[in-house]
Parts: C-alpha cells; sequence; structure tokens
C-alpha cells in the first residue's frame, strides 16, 4: 500500500488521504462513492477530474486498494478488502504527523473554502498559519501547489503586505507627530520666557 501511495504527488497523497476519510469510517466500516460524490463541495470541493485519475490507479490490478464497480452504468469505488481499513488507517495517521504534509493540507483546505464562498478575503491566511507557510515554501516546490491554491498563498502574502505598510505608515505618522509636537512644546516654552524677560525688562 504504501508503495501504491508513493506513485502520488503531495497534493494527490492529500486528496488521496481526504477521500479515505469516507471510504472508510471511524469505526473501519467501507463506503462507496462516486468520484462525482467525492468530489462535491459537501465532500471535497475539487474537480471530479482531478479525483479520477487517482481513484483509477487505487482501482487498477497491478494496485487493488479500491474495488470499481458498475451499477446502473455508473462507477461507485470502495476498498478491494476490509484489511486496508487498518492499513489505511495507520498509513493516515503517519501522514498527518509529517509537518510539511499537514501544513500543505491546511493551504489545500483553506484555498479550496476561499474559492468556494468566491474568494472571500476573510478567509485569506493570516498571523501564525501565513508565518508557518512562509517557513513551508522555503522547503517545498512552487509547483507543488494548485493553480488556485498558488493564487490563494499569493492574496494572502500581499494582504499581509499591504497590512504591514500600513502599520508601518501609522507608526511613522504616530512618530512624526511626537516630533512635531515635542518641538512645538519647546517653541511655545521658549515663547514663554521671552514674554517673561520682556515682560521684567518694562518694569524696569
Amino acid at each position: 500500500f504504501e508503495q501504491a501511495m508513493t506513485h502520488f504527488s503531495l497534493r494527490e497523497q492529500c486528496l488521496a488521504f481526504e477521500m479515505f476519510r469516507y471510504l472508510v469510517t471511524e469505526r473501519g466500516t467501507k463506503m462507496a462513492y462516486r468520484a462525482e460524490d467525492l468530489a462535491s463541495k459537501q465532500l471535497l470541493g475539487v474537480p471530479a477530474s482531478e479525483l479520477q485519475p487517482i481513484l483509477t490507479y487505487l482501482a487498477s490490478k497491478e494496485v487493488r486498494v479500491l474495488r470499481a464497480d458498475q451499477r446502473l452504468d455508473q462507477t461507485w469505488y470502495e476498498l478491494y478488502h476490509d484489511v486496508f481499513a487498518q492499513i489505511i488507517r495507520a498509513w493516515s495517521e503517519q501522514f498527518q504527523a509529517d509537518e510539511d504534509r499537514r501544513i500543505y493540507r491546511q493551504i489545500s483546505s483553506a484555498a479550496r473554502k476561499w474559492v468556494n464562498t468566491g474568494r472571500d478575503e476573510t478567509l485569506l491566511l493570516r498571523g501564525a498559519a501565513l508565518l508557518e507557510t512562509k517557513e513551508w515554501q522555503k522547503r517545498n516546490r512552487v509547483e507543488t501547489l494548485a493553480p488556485d491554491e498558488q493564487a490563494f498563498l499569493t492574496q494572502s502574502l500581499s494582504k499581509y503586505a499591504r497590512g504591514l505598510w500600513l502599520r508601518r505608515g501609522i507608526v511613522a505618522v504616530i512618530a512624526l507627530f511626537a516630533v512635531i509636537s515635542a518641538i512645538a512644546g519647546l517653541y511655545a516654552n521658549a515663547q514663554r520666557k521671552e514674554a517673561e524677560y520682556q515682560s521684567r525688562l518694562a518694569r524696569i
């Protein structure tokens, strides 16, 4: 099984991981789905054309992790054998424990929500999640990301940069105002002393 999974890219492994969550329940019961069902917004929210090659490979005679059943001219996929439930659970636990895979799953999941909600800016990465993703970028190739994921990350970084420049601008304005206030205070104090001096001269 693990050798079969190395056939996939990181993104495909993440999609397989998400699919397995529906094909195998927490109790180890196998479920059957069509590619369109798994791809729907209610489940993975990705094009069925992206899932189909993964399903086809896992159901191939050489791999046989999944079984492809024809029902009323439609193809349904389920585990080839119940024994794969425990194998998949163990693989999934290892998959989640890997730091780079975990971060990529966060990017992928957040990007899907962003796209499915019309690219809502409030869903862009920020704070610790964004800083973590920037570190992830240094360790991984940009090609790992799908176009929507790359656009999501680019927009997140752009919004962060705009916010950073805005914060710096506000700090600069406050600092300038403080300097002007200090100069004005010194000038007012000098004027007051000059007025007092002139007043004393007038009384002599």
